[in-house]
């Protein structure tokens, strides 16, 4: 991304160099991301500029764009001895700095160098500014769509390491996996799994992923020292990684063994029990220098805390079959439950941590259980198990002393006598409810977000179908007569239409790609002037009440889809409750540790908004598809079971969550979840008066890709007077405009098209036709579009489906603007 944006401003201000700067955070000073040019070996990708220095320190400590025809002879700028000497063998003199500006936030910078003496004209300065907020936005999105794959990708890691780790007890086997996975997680050339010998000299290794052959003896039969090598040394004291991008250069390693052992960048990642290192990972890139990450090092710092479970997993086991008594010992500080149990089916030992999985007070009342009848949750699975006792990793429901079920993973094998008859079974018992819950919810979002890509298509495709039928049952309408016959049809088309549209609203809002318009809202203010509204709607048979929580609860949404999902809460709430009950709307703030981990992206202080009711509840099938759309439980032609589907999309696309409780006849409460911000709520609209449809003489260009479309939006638009030029690709349109040789007053471009989207063909026919207004058209948000929505936020939109009456509206209320 920071690559194309670089190329794509260089040409497009003819300049020798651009470059791609981010500001990095902590120290103020600004790092190339992406240069492009001729000169780009003197000022390659990496390069970095302490904090104040040249025409970028300037620009972004006054956060404005900032240009000179001489950086060397310019006062202002101010540049360290050693750098000015590096920019001057660029042998380029001339710049501008545009700040990168993300929601009042500098994020970098976009920076021009060219030849001596040149001076950037105010157009080109204007440009530059306006490619600069669409850069940022690009860079945005682009950064946080990498948070969120590595989210997934973090996620994805540690569900396979502790699959590794709970798939096997053997030693070898589980750090050979884990390794691999780590391989798999940095992209490293190889990675070897160490122990330490007994006085913590040396560290041995157990096993390897990917060691080349040529190494394979060096690391078989040298073990790597621990004192001697300082990089070593020291993360084994602290329990923490250490990592060398450069070893050859770094003083910390060891030479000896990196001339036995060469390569180019290391990381070392002890395995902690207990807060003492007892083995290691190190993790080696041969042939490439490799940069760390701050991800990458939280990444490994997880992967070392589940690889120490994993050993000492491996350590219970091994010792348990050496004596009883250091089985026992090892036993009562494992973190998984351990226990022995007779063939009969009951307790024979357990540990501390047994105890305290199943909500027991003492070892003594565990003994006195039969697992058949107060442990597992089916009793027939207690013979699956035994049946299967050979094979790692059973998992199965039991059943705690409150009656709460928990999902455990049971490892170990029976317990035989001399005759080789089983007598009993030796277990380790792991709690993987939450982990499985985790991974329940990872599937449910998978689900919805391929369901909500799919509703988002769907409604799109219906939005171009609807604009016809809404459309040209208009055209006609206007033909006929009061009392003409076949008025009233047309008349239920277009309004059937026009619920349609609706329909295709909630789709689009379930699947996050509507077009949204948020501001600075007080919640409270939102929910107070709905409260009467909401009151008429759910009837008098139902008590409503509105609470707001101390302070002013601030959050930056939609006023219209707040409004909209506030009526689906009540209307379901409403349906809840036939025979008259209590709704209670409730808002406040909630700090990070007080909400659901579900809810982690929304960062920092979040308002809350609580919508609890006294209804019939919801039983466990109706939970899990709560949010899916069309699933409802009303009876046939009562609901479209969209409500909550909207509901989830409009908060989504907020930036919030959205989770609920409910039990059969105990009423259900959801809570949305809403970023707090700071500042001032957005003034209610003077409700200015909307200029009539009239037409006019001006020349417009429209280009349109549906040809229904096409046609329903160039009749309607010459009948009243216009000239229309149309064009069914982007690619005709340019030409269209490059041929025409008058003014063309107009640009009416659908925002979503093949080959180009229309962000991108206004900003071609405006660097022919600078007069040229712009109106953009679009049924829902496109993945490939946003960065330009982003930044094109001021360009007139017009959504599907329209009306002829709107579009003429809106193409006369631009012209005339």
């Amino acid at each position: 991304m920071a690559n194309q944006i670089a190329l794509s401003m260089r040409i497009l201000l003819g300049a020798q160099l651009s470059v791609v700067w981010a500001l990095e955070a902590g120290t103020g000073a600004v790092r190339a991301m992406a240069v492009s040019g001729a000169l780009e070996s003197a000022l390659g990708e990496g390069f970095v500029l302490p904090e104040g220095a040249g025409l970028i320190g300037l620009a972004l400590r006054r956060r404005q764009t900032m240009t000179t025809p001489d950086f060397a002879t310019d006062p202002r700028v101010v540049l360290p001895p050693e750098v000015r000497a590096r920019l001057e063998r660029a042998l380029y003199r001339s710049g501008l700095v545009v700040p990168l500006v993300v929601q009042d936030r500098i994020i970098g910078a976009l920076g021009i160098g060219d030849v001596e003496g040149r001076v950037f004209t105010a157009a080109e300065i204007d440009l530059a500014q306006t490619f600069a907020d669409q850069a940022a936005g690009a860079l945005e999105h682009a950064r946080l769509y990498e948070a969120a794959q590595y989210r997934l990708r973090r996620a994805e890691t540690l569900v396979n390491v502790g699959r590794a780790i709970n798939s096997t007890l053997d030693l070898t086997e589980v750090m050979r996996r884990i390794a691999r996975e780590t391989h798999r997680a940095v992209g490293a050339d190889m990675v070897g799994a160490f122990v330490a010998d007994a006085e913590e000299r040396f560290l041995r290794p157990v096993a390897g992923y990917r060691v080349p052959k040529a190494l394979l003896g060096s690391f078989l039969t040298h073990p790597i020292p621990l004192h001697g090598h300082r990089i070593l040394e020291d993360a084994w004291r602290k329990c923490r990684p250490a990592w060398s991008s450069d070893v050859a250069a770094d003083p910390r390693v060891d030479k000896e063994t990196l001339a036995r052992f060469p390569h180019r960048s290391s990381l070392f990642f002890p395995i902690a029990v207990r807060g003492r290192s007892v083995g290691a990972f190190f993790v080696a890139w041969l042939h490439e220098q490799h940069a760390f990450t701050p991800e990458e090092t939280s990444l490994i710092e997880a992967i070392s805390d589940q690889a120490a479970l994993a050993l000492e997993n491996a350590r219970l086991y091994d010792e348990a079959a050496r004596s009883e008594a250091q089985y026992r010992s090892l036993v009562e500080g494992a973190v998984h439950g351990i226990a022995r149990t007779s063939r009969a089916g009951r307790f024979l030992t357990v540990n501390r941590a047994l105890v305290r999985m199943l909500g027991y007070e003492s070892e003594t009342e565990l003994l006195a259980l039969s697992l058949e009848r107060d442990v597992y949750a089916e009793p027939a699975d207690r013979a699956r198990v035994i049946e299967e006792s050979r094979k790692p990793g059973r998992e199965v429901q039991w059943k705690r002393k409150d009656g709460t079920l928990i999902t455990v993973r049971l490892s170990g094998p029976p317990l035989l006598d001399a005759e080789g008859n089983t007598t009993g079974f030796e277990i380790i018992v792991e709690d993987v409810t939450h982990r499985r819950h985790l991974e329940e919810q990872l599937r449910q979002s998978q689900k919805m977000q391929a369901v909500g890509q799919l509703a988002g298509g769907v409604a799109h495709d219906f939005n171009n179908l609807l604009t016809v039928v809404i459309g040209r049952s208009q055209l006609l309408l206007d033909r006929l007569g009061q009392d003409e016959k076949g008025r009233r049809e047309v008349e239920l088309i277009q309004r059937t239409a026009t619920r349609a549209s609706n329909l295709t609203r909630q789709l689009l809002a379930f699947s996050r790609k509507q077009v949204l318009q948020p501001k600075v809202l007080d919640l409270d203010e939102v929910v107070g002037g709905m409260a009467k509204l909401l009151a008429r709607l759910i009837g008098e048979h139902i008590d409503l009440a509105v609470r707001q929580g101390p302070g002013r609860h601030l959050v930056n949404a939609d006023p219209g889809q707040l409004e909209q999902v506030l009526m689906n809460l009540a209307v379901n709430a409403r349906d809840a409750m036939p025979h008259g009950g209590r709704l209670v709307i409730e808002t406040g703030v909630t700090e990070a540790g007080e909400r659901p981990a579900a809810s982690e992206g929304c960062q920092g202080p979040c308002v809350v908004l609580e919508v609890r009711d006294t209804g019939c509840g919801m039983d466990v099938e109706t939970r899990r598809r709560a949010f899916e759309p069309f699933f409802t439980t009303k009876e046939l032609g009562k609901g479209t079971g969209l409500g909550l589907a909207t509901v989830y999309g409009i908060v989504a696309q907020s930036g919030g969550h959205v989770d609920f409780e409910s039990e059969p006849g105990k009423g259900t409460t959801f809570r949305i979840y809403l970023p707090r911000v700071d500042g001032a709520p957005a003034s209610a609209e003077s409700g200015e008066r909307r200029p009539e449809p009239v037409g006019g003489r001006e020349t417009i260009l429209l280009v349109e890709d549906d040809p229904d479309v096409r046609d329903l939006a160039r009749e309607t638009l010459e009948l009243q007077g216009y000239t229309v030029l149309e064009a069914a690709h982007p690619l005709d349109a340019i030409r269209a405009c490059n041929r025409h040789g008058s003014a063309i007053h107009l640009l009416v471009t659908d925002a979503v098209m093949p080959g180009m989207s229309g962000h991108a063909l206004a900003r071609r026919v405006l660097d022919a036709r600078p007069e040229t207004r712009v109106v953009l058209i679009s049924g829902y948000v496109h993945e490939g579009a946003a960065a330009g929505a982003e930044g094109e936020a001021q360009a007139p939109l017009l959504m599907k489906p329209f009306t002829p009456e709107a579009l003429l509206r809106k193409v006369r209320e631009v012209l005339e603007a």
